[in-house]
């Protein structure tokens, strides 16, 4: 299909046709180009956050787990295990403050090369210890109500509680409790209830330092309650939006439960990348998202560039390719017209202004009139003779009547003569004269009105014969019957559509006769309900009647199967005779139908 198309085209056609091909590829290359380099930085992306992720990890678990080291003492520190294991309440005074100083130093020193730690307090049943010495009602409280909520009843289990403000030491701090159960494991007993208090900003400091890193991506961390950190560079604010915190943290959550390396979210307007990494220390959620914008901005940038260069260079050579092609087939464009001209046959030479081009093209000039003269010269000696031959074989076309018709007609009006009386010998009698006499008298052209009248004679001699085996149905255009046709062109289809069409019916046989006008031209359609063609029997004689030309006539023998089709085929050449080449004859096959449809150009009766 492309390849006929593309022969079609004109030499210039081709090469503007070759030219937008070769920059569709062009095209097609950079847009692949353009994906490739996208993925690229995607995957460069994806692979640096992660890398980033992991990093913030490690020193966030590094800051969480130095507070452990507390819970460690007692495996060797025995006085300290002791004095956790006494009723520090039933002791004396003297020796009851000398055991929460010994605690007070034990805590310090487990701490005093941990700058991280703010504050370390153990609640027990009788005391409370505290690296600061003292320690709040209210804070006790809020610490056990919460160990209590939390459930810490598992040996070892460790919590980190929400970021609270605390003010210790007239100074107000951002601290992350660590809250844990100390055990006695060779009793199996509760020996107190540790809480260190990490400063927050040391771990914001580690996060602060991630965001810098990762240029113009956001970090955010999260626990199951809800939003511990966001970087202050972020565009993005999770905090003005719960509907957007918690979508985040839903895509979070399930991004932490697939295999993929990354996933695409929408937040507000804009789509971000997300990478994530969970914190088996505390439980937290350390996300890190990229604004796709701000990540391809660049690279959408210089693709532009490129773009609006190759646009540009397009343009430049669409009009260079233009002139080219137009300066190379002017000549054979000339050479082309002229040609086409002579459609009509008689040659025309080529203008002798075009002969100037001394080259292959000015020699195919000279050589092509030398030969239209040559030809002009002996067409116009065969002009004569053509003319009375084709008049001669339009003569014999139109008195080609099947001899079949007139013979099984005489037989029909015999037999109706014998059984059925005189008026149905007069109407078949009737009939026939009035064909015989529309048959021989003389001219080419009549009214639609007279042809059809012709046909309603056959078919009332036809009806008679068959004994009702069909009906006829009529349809004309108001306003055609006065219009003007080429002669004798409906008895012949009427005579295929009873002898083929409805060879096989026994009853209920239809034809119909359609006359209507389709812009300026006159269609009549000659249809049965027979059902004998077939599709690939319509598409071979449409074949058939295109290939055909106007000057069609068979052979002076015949043999059956072409008595079959001489009918149709000698219609269809008389019409394009008579019409020209774009009328004829042409088959349809409609709702069980086959319809004939003869083609002809639309003449009024002044005209004619």
């Amino acid at each position: 299909m492309v390849r006929k198309w593309f022969c079609r085209r004109s030499l210039r056609g081709k090469m503007i046709a070759s030219f937008c091909v070769l920059w569709i590829l062009i095209g097609c290359i950079f847009l692949l180009f353009c994906k490739q380099t996208i993925t690229d930085i995607q995957r460069e992306n994806i692979r640096y956050m992660t890398q980033l992720n992991e990093n913030i990890n490690t020193l966030l678990t590094t800051i969480l787990t130095s507070a452990d080291q507390l819970k460690s003492i007692q495996m060797y520190d025995e006085k300290y295990k002791s004095i956790l294991r006494e009723n520090n309440r039933e002791l004396p005074i003297h020796q009851r403050w000398e055991n929460i100083r010994y605690m007070e130093r034990a805590m310090k020193h487990a701490v005093e090369f941990n700058p991280n730690i703010i504050r370390a307090t153990i609640i027990a049943e009788d005391e409370t210890y505290s690296t600061l010495g003292y320690v709040s009602d209210e804070y006790r409280s809020r610490i056990v109500d919460i160990a209590e909520k939390t459930q810490l009843d598992s040996i070892g289990k460790t919590v980190y509680l929400e970021v609270f403000e605390e003010e210790i030491d007239l100074l107000k701090y951002g601290v992350v409790t660590m809250l844990s159960y100390l055990y006695d494991y060779s009793t199996k007993r509760c020996l107190g209830l540790l809480a260190v208090d990490i400063n927050f900003s040391t771990i914001c400091e580690v996060l602060d330092d991630g965001a810098k890193k990762a240029d113009s991506t956001g970090i955010a961390v999260l626990n199951d309650h809800g939003l511990i950190y966001q970087s202050p560079s972020s565009k993005m604010s999770l905090n003005d939006d719960p509907e957007s915190l918690e979508r985040f943290r839903n895509q979070t959550r399930n991004f932490l439960m697939g295999n993929d390396t990354f996933q695409r979210i929408k937040i507000d307007q804009g789509y971000y990348l997300l990478t994530a990494i969970q914190n088996d220390t505390s439980g937290w959620s350390i996300i890190q998202y990229q604004s796709e914008n701000a990540l391809y901005e660049n690279a959408f940038n210089s693709m532009r560039d490129i773009l609006y260069l190759m646009i540009g260079l397009a343009v430049v050579f669409l009009v260079v390719s233009y002139l080219l092609a137009y300066f190379i087939s002017q000549p054979l464009k000339v050479i082309d017209d002229t040609i086409s001209k002579s459609k009509n046959g008689h040659l025309e030479l080529i203008p002798d202004n075009t002969a100037t081009y001394e080259n292959d093209v000015g020699r195919l000039i000279q050589n092509y009139n030398e030969m239209v003269i040559c030809i002009n010269e002996s067409k116009e000696k065969e002009i004569a003779s053509e003319i009375a031959k084709q008049k001669l074989r339009m003569q014999m076309l139109r008195y080609q009547i099947n001899p079949h018709f007139l013979y099984n007609t005489l037989n029909t009006i015999h037999s109706i003569g014998c059984i059925e009386g005189i008026d149905s010998v007069c109407q078949v009698a009737g009939s026939l004269s009035r064909i015989m006499r529309y048959n021989v008298k003389g001219g080419e052209i009549v009214q639609v009105s007279q042809e059809l009248q012709n046909a309603r004679d056959y078919l009332a001699i036809q009806m008679i014969r068959f004994q009702d085996m069909f009906t006829v149905e009529f349809f004309v255009q108001e306003g055609l019957e006065s219009m003007s046709m080429l002669k004798f062109l409906l008895q012949p289809m009427l005579e295929n559509a009873i002898n083929h069409g409805l060879k096989n019916v026994r009853t209920g046989g239809k034809i119909g006769i359609n006359v209507f006008s389709e812009k300026d031209d006159l269609k009549i359609v000659i249809w049965d309900n027979g059902n004998q063609m077939s599709e690939q029997d319509v598409t071979y004689w449409n074949h058939i009647l295109e290939s055909e030309n106007a000057s069609y006539v068979p052979g002076d023998e015949f043999d059956e199967a072409e008595w079959e089709t001489i009918g149709l085929r000698n219609v269809n050449a008389r019409i394009k005779g008579f019409y020209g080449p774009d009328y004829g004859v042409h088959i349809e096959k409609k709702n069980g139908n086959t319809e004939v449809y003869l083609d002809l150009k639309r003449i009024d009766s002044e005209r004619s």
